[in-house]
């Protein structure tokens, strides 16, 4: 008999083939530059074997719609593009790594009442710059014109190099606003609030948002609305397009609207369980894992008129939250930590770097505290964990205010 707390539907079968078309590794010491590309595929299939006709047919589909077939030429113009960039920024201080990937999936989903089928391209180029004390990457679409790829390149290089150049400034256990620059407020809300909002954490009542709020109840103030959804990004960050693996058609949710407690995240299972509109939120790392609700691309959106310079500038003293590295959040108290990097403004200049940066505060409180709302959006990517699968999701904010945070930083 079939468990109610058992997510994975029975009646649904997923057909996966993946094909990894390129990839290519540059460092800044050239001891590995590499442009390769692979033709193999690999097939992929849930709970029943393939007759050899409908594999033969489900690889058919995906090699014509191999997407990435025509872009050899781009590869190797990129590839001399980022091995110029390289060479420019070569610097005994720190090193800088490249990699670009491009994937794509061709997956059929079949349930009794639907046979559903989509392509799905990922492709990105990740920039890692590493120094003894800071880390930073940056995450480009491949879907991006060459000469745009090379400006972000040398825009965020730049950022780093000037940044890292500032002496560090220390703080110990001090309470200050904290800026968090266009994209990171997603970051921290995705880390430290999205997750409490998926209906498999609602459901086992080990949460505090289940345990104080219902939908429809007020949770912040009237200028904080969050969403998730993947038209906020460039779809080929994320690897999606148009369904979840239960081919469920993805739909933007409010799950924040206006301050008010407005949705959770759901799988087709608890979508009907909490009688809330099936949105296509079940996702899943490889066909052979359980399908379970998880975010796509979560963010709050942007509100009046200020931009990051103009919010720092009309600063006395603040903190810059640049970067989220980890996070940890208690989901019956609501605790959590954010480590990260940042920087130290005082009446608008930036007076020095904070390469560990480590917040703390409750999600009840800290979302509260969300003063400012700026209108310069920005989206990235960044890997989730949930038990035990790894898959890319999009995070995306304008700058934010936090009033009166609770930070440590050397």
């Amino acid at each position: 008999m079939r468990r109610n707390d058992d997510y994975q539907r029975e009646d649904i079968i997923e057909y996966r083939a993946s094909t990894i078309i390129g990839t290519m590794h540059i460092d800044d010491k050239f001891s590995n530059v590499k442009l390769s590309y692979k033709n193999g595929t690999r097939n992929e299939k849930h709970k029943v074997s393939f007759s050899s006709g409908f594999e033969e047919e489900i690889l058919n589909k995906l090699r014509t719609r191999n997407i990435f077939s025509n872009k050899s030429k781009k590869y190797e113009e990129l590839e001399k593009i980022l091995k110029d960039i390289l060479l420019f920024y070569k610097n005994d201080m720190f090193d800088i790594k490249m990699f670009v990937y491009q994937k794509n999936d061709y997956v059929e989903v079949v349930r009794s009442e639907l046979n559903q089928s989509d392509d799905r391209e990922e492709g990105y180029l990740r920039i890692n710059v590493i120094q003894k004390y800071n880390f930073d990457y940056i995450d480009i679409s491949l879907n991006s014109k060459n000469n745009v790829i090379k400006d972000k390149c040398v825009m965020f290089l730049e950022s780093y190099i000037q940044k890292t150049s500032l002496k560090s400034y220390v703080f110990r256990n001090e309470i200050i606003d904290v800026i968090c620059r266009p994209g990171v407020g997603g970051h921290i809300i995705h880390e430290v609030f999205g997750h409490l909002l998926e209906a498999d954490f609602i459901k086992t009542n080990v949460n505090i948002l289940a345990q104080k709020f219902k939908i429809g109840d007020r949770i912040a103030e009237d200028n904080l609305t969050i969403v998730d959804d993947i038209s906020l990004i460039d779809k080929s960050l994320i690897g999606l397009n148009q369904m979840d693996d239960e081919g469920s058609k993805m739909v933007p949710i409010e799950l924040i609207k206006n301050g008010v407690l407005n949705s959770y995240l759901c799988d087709y299972h608890l979508a009907r369980e909490f009688e809330i509109s099936i949105a296509g939120c079940a996702r899943k790392q490889k066909y052979s894992d359980r399908t379970l609700p998880r975010m796509r691309m979560t963010g709050i959106l942007p509100i009046g008129v200020r931009t990051l310079s103009e919010i720092c500038n009309s600063e006395d003293k603040v903190v810059l939250l640049d970067n989220v590295m980890a996070a940890q959040v208690n989901p019956l108290s609501g605790d959590f930590i954010i480590i990260g990097s940042g920087l130290f403004i005082k009446y608008g200049l930036k007076e020095g770097i904070i390469n560990h940066l480590v917040i703390s505060g409750n999600i009840l409180k800290t979302i509260n505290s969300i003063d400012i709302i700026g209108t310069d959006f920005e989206s990235m990517r960044v890997n989730c964990v949930k038990q035990g699968q790894v898959i890319p999701v999009g995070v995306g904010s304008p700058t934010i205010r936090i009033k009166q945070v609770r930070i440590s930083g050397t």
